[in-house]
Formats: C-alpha cells, sequence, structure tokens
C-alpha cells in the first residue's frame, strides 16, 4: 500500500486562501486599535513627580483659544545645561490639549536653513546665538529666554565669601508660567502700556544712533509692552491705563508739577524704571529728592572699580537674590556700565515719609570698588571726606504695598528700579553682556505680569545625586577593568569545552559514525592519514578535520 503524500495538490490554494485572510485580518485589526487610540486615547503617567500637569488656569486658557498659536524650540540640542526635557514635555502637553497649538524644533546648529528663516522672520540675527522659545500668534510673537525659565535660589558658603564667589543653585523650572502668559499675550488685544518721558535731555527713544534706545524699545516690544513717549508738560497727566514710566537719562531739571505728576503716579500703584548717568551730575533734576522719599539715595559721585573692561566701562557681576538679577549670575553674563553712579537703598528710619517699604541694592561693583565725587583737570578723584571705598551699590529696588484706595478696592503695589547708568542700554552697549536681558527682567519685575496668573507656580526641579567613597571607587574601577572582562573570557572557555567534549562523545557514541575510521575519511575524501596520527587520541581528533573536509 502506498504511503499517503504529506503534501497534496488541494491543500495548496486552501494555505494560500488563509495566508491572505490571516494578513487581511491582522491588517484591520492593526488599523482597528490605531483608529480607537487616536479617537480614545488613554494616557499612563509614570513619572513620580507631576512635572508636567497643567494647572486648572492654564487648561482654561488653552480650552478657550481661537486663534493658532505656532510655537517655535529654537535651540541648540547638544548643550547639556539647557532644559531641553523639561521644555519639550511640558509642550507636549499643550499640544496636547489644544490643536490649535503646533510645535515644531529649530536647531539653529544642525539645521542652518530654518535657523535662518527663524532668525530673519523674528528680527534675531543681531543676537548672539542663545536658546529661545518663540510663540507666535500671527499678529503677535513672543520671545522667551532660558535664563527666565529658571528659578534660582542664591546659597553662600563660607569659603566662596571669603573668595567673593556665589554659587547659584536652580530650584524651579518656570516654564508654564511663562509659556500660559506669552500665549495670552499674543493672543488678547491688549498690552501693556509703558510711557516713556521726554523733554530733559533723554536719551531718544526712535534714535537708532549710538546712544539712541530704539534696540531697548524693540526689546520690550517683543515681550508685549507697548512703549509710548509722553511729555508731561505737553502730553499733560500720565494715562490711567499706563502701568509703568520710564525715566532714562534726563540732564535737565524738572518742574515741580512734574515731579508731582511722578510722586502721584508713583502713590497710585505705578511702577518706575529710573535710568540716571554722569551727565546729571552739573546739577540735580529734583528726581534725587523724590527718590528720598521712597527709599533711595541717588549720590553726586561716579563709580570706578578694578574690574574694567576699556576706558570707563566698569563689569558688573556681584549680584543679590532678586527676581531682575539672579538669573543674570546664573547665566555668567554681567552688566556693562559706563561712569555708572551709586545708588544706595536708604534703612527703615532715613525715610522722609513713613511708610512701609522693602529697598535693596541688588547690583555691586567688587569689593574694590571706589566712588568719586572731585573733579579736577576733567578726572574725577577721590574724597576722603564724601567718598567711600569696597562693594558699590549701582542699582537699587524698592518694592511697597500701598492701602486701598476708593477707585482700586484691592491694595496697590508700586515698585521702583533705579540705576547709576542709562548708556547701559542704548544701542551702543545693549547687545554686551546682559544688559538686553536685563532690560527684559526688568520690565516683567515691575509691571508684574504674572499677577494674574498667581495659581501657577514654578515647578522644582529634583537633583539626585550618587556619592562613591573612594575605597568603593576603587572596587568598582577593579570590578570593570578586570573582573567582567575575566567572566567574559571564562565564559567563553567553558563553552569552549564543552564544544571539545560534546564532540568527541558524538563521533565515539553515534552508530553512523562507529565505524568510520579517520583512515576511511581521509581515503574517501582523496587524502592519507599522517604518520604521526598512530595514537587512539591524535585519531579521535583528526575526526574533526575529516568532518571538514
Amino acid at each position: 500500500m502506498r504511503p499517503k503524500p504529506s503534501f497534496s495538490v488541494t491543500r495548496r490554494p486552501v494555505t494560500i486562501i488563509n495566508m491572505v485572510v490571516s494578513f487581511a485580518a491582522a491588517i484591520i485589526i492593526v488599523g482597528t486599535v490605531n483608529y480607537l487610540a487616536a479617537r480614545h486615547p488613554l494616557r499612563v503617567k509614570w513619572t513620580q513627580q507631576n512635572r508636567f500637569d497643567l494647572s486648572p488656569l492654564t487648561a482654561a486658557i488653552l480650552d478657550g483659544l481661537t486663534n493658532h498659536v505656532d510655537v517655535i524650540v529654537y535651540a541648540n540640542r547638544d548643550d547639556a545645561t539647557a532644559l531641553h526635557t523639561s521644555i519639550n514635555g511640558l509642550l507636549k502637553e499643550y499640544a496636547y490639549r489644544s490643536p490649535l497649538v503646533n510645535v515644531r524644533h529649530v536647531d539653529y546648529v544642525r539645521d542652518r536653513q530654518a535657523a535662518l528663516e527663524v532668525s530673519e522672520r523674528y528680527e534675531l540675527a543681531d543676537r548672539s546665538p542663545s536658546d529661545l522659545v518663540i510663540f507666535d500668534a500671527g499678529k503677535r510673537f513672543r520671545l522667551v529666554t532660558h535664563q527666565e525659565l529658571r528659578d534660582y535660589r542664591t546659597i553662600d558658603h563660607a569659603n566662596a565669601l571669603l573668595q567673593g564667589q556665589r554659587e547659584v543653585k536652580r530650584v524651579g523650572f518656570k516654564g508654564e508660567l511663562l509659556f500660559t502668559s506669552a500665549i495670552l499675550n499674543t493672543t488678547s488685544g491688549e498690552a501693556f502700556k509703558i510711557a516713556y518721558l521726554t523733554g530733559h535731555g533723554e536719551h531718544d527713544l526712535e534714535s537708532e544712533g549710538l546712544q539712541g534706545y530704539s534696540e531697548f524699545r524693540q526689546a520690550l516690544e517683543e515681550k508685549n509692552f507697548q512703549v509710548q513717549a509722553h511729555h508731561l508738560i505737553n502730553d499733560g497727566s500720565i494715562p490711567a491705563d499706563t502701568k509703568m514710566l520710564i525715566i532714562a537719562g534726563p540732564r535737565h531739571p524738572l518742574v515741580k508739577e512734574e515731579i508731582q505728576e511722578i510722586d502721584r503716579f508713583l502713590q497710585g500703584g505705578g511702577c518706575l524704571l529710573l535710568l540716571f548717568n554722569y551727565n546729571g551730575l552739573g546739577g540735580l533734576t529734583g528726581l534725587e529728592d523724590l527718590m528720598r522719599r521712597w527709599g533711595i539715595n541717588v549720590s553726586m559721585n561716579v563709580v570706578d572699580d578694578i574690574h574694567k573692561l576699556m576706558g570707563s566701562d566698569l563689569a558688573i557681576a556681584d549680584f543679590e537674590d532678586h527676581p531682575v538679577t539672579t538669573p543674570l549670575a546664573d547665566a555668567k553674563a554681567g552688566l556693562l556700565m559706563f561712569l555708572p553712579r551709586s545708588i544706595y537703598p536708604l534703612p527703615q528710619q532715613a525715610l522722609i515719609q513713613s511708610r512701609e517699604l522693602t529697598s535693596q541694592g541688588i547690583a555691586y561693583t567688587s569689593t574694590n570698588g571706589v566712588t568719586r565725587s572731585d573733579l579736577q583737570g576733567g578726572r574725577w578723584q577721590f574724597s576722603h571726606y564724601r567718598d567711600r571705598r569696597g562693594a558699590i551699590p549701582v542699582l537699587s529696588a524698592v518694592e511697597t504695598v500701598l492701602a486701598p484706595t476708593p477707585s482700586a478696592r484691592s491694595p496697590q503695589r508700586t515698585r521702583l528700579l533705579v540705576a547709576g547708568d542709562s548708556f547701559f542700554l542704548s544701542n551702543s552697549r545693549i547687545q554686551q553682556y546682559g544688559n538686553r536681558n536685563f532690560a527684559t527682567l526688568a520690565a516683567g519685575w515691575l509691571t508684574d505680569q504674572f499677577r494674574l496668573l498667581q495659581g501657577i507656580g514654578p515647578q522644582p526641579l529634583y537633583e539626585f545625586k550618587l556619592t562613591v567613597p573612594d575605597r568603593d571607587l576603587k572596587r568598582l574601577q577593579w570590578l570593570m577593568l578586570m573582573v567582567l572582562p575575566g567572566a567574559v573570557f571564562a565564559v567563553g572557555l567553558i563553552v569552549w569545552w564543552q564544544r571539545r567534549v560534546w564532540i568527541d562523545a558524538w563521533f565515539t557514541a553515534s552508530p553512523p559514525f562507529q565505524n568510520r575510521t579517520p583512515e576511511r575519511w581521509l581515503e574517501k575524501a582523496g587524502h592519507e592519514l599522517p604518520s604521526f596520527l598512530d595514537s587512539h587520541s591524535d585519531r579521535r581528533r583528526s575526526c574533526r578535520l575529516c568532518v571538514a573536509l
């Protein structure tokens, strides 16, 4: 009886049909699963800390978006010190929450063509390459730097203090606060209004010359500030919707009515950025007495320091804990000032008007600083009666909470920032050191941009450190250099020995090879057995050669 064939001709079409149906079913199942996952996604978070959870306020703002917002992460991905993981993770949550948020990445080191297009679109050609997050809603855009995204805490150590150094530690990530604020500013129709005082020899806001302030104005407009020149005599009182007043380098005195109007503005909760310079030493402007009433002493001198770059340019890099200067300290970006005047904060008991306020110096020279108040022969000289030596403050800040008024039921917050130099924000110097970043940080702090987003706080940054003692470190080195390679070598040796024993046993015990002597294998292959293979062990080893032949 003939055996039944294991594979008949009639089964071949059935097998092909089964394969086609199985393949189609697999495609349908995969497509269905992906469709359901896209329409009804299920997200599971594996992180221990909820780093990228959006606050209810941010979620409500994203749900109410009606305009498209393009977010461009303009950064060098190879920079290990940047916050790429935190930024990308948070922006993914924004894009997932709202389909109107579109996120894309541009590496200005690798993708030069795309970086050039972004630089031209947002006028970044005058800047040195730096990491930015750009929010573009069509008619408006806003730039957020990586320095702004960090929350800092300054830690003084005994040894560091003796050397005049300071360690700045990142403790938080302010991404949600700044990103939500940027979306609000670019999609809403209102901008923060700033009045720029004119009529007393201040820097020209429209001028593109070396001493002009056109680049300063551009830097503020990038942060959604609307800067308008204002003349108190010709234009009248400061408008009620003005958030901030800027006075940059006045050379001529202000009249009494102007001083009163500025004081009224501050009493009503307004904020002031006041920048003096050495040109005002020819006489008082009237602002000096006003500042004394608000806790600031503007001295009639110039400041010198051993840390000079060239001529009278001073590098200011000693900062106190403050929202304006601490980001500069972390970025190691000091301020470049030209012949600044000393700006001292006054203690509470020295105030002319009794009010609760906080004043502090936030930027100092080094401990080798000195003030000079005597002008002799065209040069400023040190006076033993009026001048000082040591760390000299050139930038001070004041903050106070005023009592509620009938027009404003909630307490008003007044903030002042007074600097001894105004040339460091002019077109000739604003791009140097951290001067441009200072301008935007100062405007953000003075206007309290994030007051409406008080429910959004910085996310903490966690540090995980592994401390290995020297003894354990040496053991670890021996383990990596000797033990692990030795273990691999030992495993290879054991495998080789086992294979050798197995081959010998196979040739000895297998029935098909029991009568297959080396002579027969070699004879079949057309070779003769060498004369030195006369022992049984030699014959057995030659079996391996026979298999190869």
